[in-house]
C-alpha cells in the first residue's frame, strides 16, 4: 500500500520555494497559455485561472479572439493577445510572446480542427524550453504522430505533462489509451 499524507499547509508551504522579498511579477515567471475555442471558453478560464493562483508573476493568454470573452471577465490580471489569421503569421506571432515567457501550456480547450493549433504545437515541442501539453493538443498530437513524434523524441526537456487520459471528453478509447502508453515510454510524464 502506498504511503498516503494529509495535504494541510505545512505540507503546501514546504513544497513552495521560498521567494525574494524583492521579487515582483517579472521575476516571478511569466506562463504562455495557448488553449480555447469558440465552443470551449471554459477550459482556457481553468488553466488561467490556475496558472494566476499557481505563483507565476505573469499569465498571456494566446488564443483566437473570439474564445477570449470569458476569460478577460473572470481573469482580469491575465494578458491576453489573439491569433493571426494564417497559422504561419500565428507563429511567428507565438515566436515573439515565447521570447517573454518562461514556460507554455498548450491543449485545453483547443479546437482540433483548426490547423493554427497544429502549427503552433510544432512550434512549441520545437522551441519552448518548459512545455506542458494538455487535452486538446493531445489530441492533435495523436492525429499527428508522423511529423511530431519524431519532434517529441528530439526534446532534451522532459516532463511533458497530462492530465488524466480522455479528460476533455469524459472517455478515452483503446486507441487514445495506447497512444499514452506509447508517449509515457519516451519520458513524457501523465497521471
Amino acid at each position: 500500500m502506498a504511503d498516503s499524507r494529509i495535504i494541510d499547509n505545512e505540507l503546501v508551504n514546504a513544497l513552495c520555494p521560498e521567494r525574494d522579498e524583492k521579487g515582483h511579477k517579472g521575476t516571478f515567471g511569466t506562463v504562455l497559455i495557448c488553449s480555447g475555442s469558440r465552443f470551449m471558453t471554459g477550459a482556457q478560464t481553468l488553466a488561467t485561472e490556475s496558472a494566476l493562483r499557481s505563483g507565476a508573476g505573469m499569465v498571456r493568454v494566446f488564443a483566437p479572439e473570439e474564445s477570449m470573452v470569458s476569460t478577460r471577465v473572470n481573469c482580469p490580471c491575465a494578458m491576453f493577445a489573439a491569433y493571426k489569421d494564417s497559422p504561419e503569421e500565428t507563429v511567428r506571432y507565438a515566436d515573439e510572446l515565447l521570447k517573454n515567457s518562461s514556460s507554455v501550456l498548450i491543449g485545453p480547450g483547443l479546437d482540433t480542427g483548426d490547423k493554427r493549433n497544429l502549427h503552433l504545437l510544432r512550434f512549441f515541442i520545437e522551441r519552448a524550453d518548459k512545455l506542458v501539453i494538455d487535452a486538446s493538443a493531445l489530441g492533435i498530437l495523436s492525429q499527428n504522430k508522423a511529423m511530431l513524434f519524431p519532434l517529441l523524441k528530439k526534446r532534451t526537456e522532459k516532463g511533458l505533462s497530462r492530465a488524466v487520459p480522455g479528460d476533455e471528453y469524459g472517455h478515452c478509447p483503446q486507441k487514445c489509451l495506447d497512444f499514452h502508453k506509447h508517449i509515457g515510454q519516451r519520458g513524457v510524464y501523465y497521471r
